[in-house]
């Protein structure tokens, strides 16, 4: 299902091209499925107290400096992108991109 969410939103922006009301119910709802796909894989490393507030807190620390990284390496190669050439990145791309990711992710959970 995680899989598939990621294969909606890059989807959803390639069909849509502006916000909805349903989109935040959908942000919540993907954002619970994704915490909850962590929740049932930390429930199976059968840790003790101590070591799942350890294991948590590292884990989100991770998530985030990773999400940080992604984010200033993107900005670096846009930055890039645009002093070398004229042409302005298309967003319709990277929204297909996402969405043949996801669905890629999908069918390799499904088979």
């Amino acid at each position: 299902m995680i899989a598939l969410s990621v294969a909606y939103v890059g989807i959803e922006n390639l069909v849509t091209s502006q916000m909805r009301p349903w989109r935040l119910v959908i942000v919540f709802a993907f954002g619970l499925l994704h915490g909850l796909g962590f929740a049932e894989a930390l429930s199976t490393l059968n840790l003790t107290r101590a070591d799942l507030l350890t294991t948590l807190v590292s884990f989100n620390a991770g998530v985030e400096l990773g999400q940080l990284s992604v984010i200033a390496l993107a900005a670096l190669a846009g930055a890039a992108w645009l002093r070398l050439t004229a042409n302005h990145p298309r967003p319709q791309l990277v929204s297909a991109g996402i969405g043949l990711i996801g669905v890629i992710w999908t069918i390799e959970r499904v088979i």
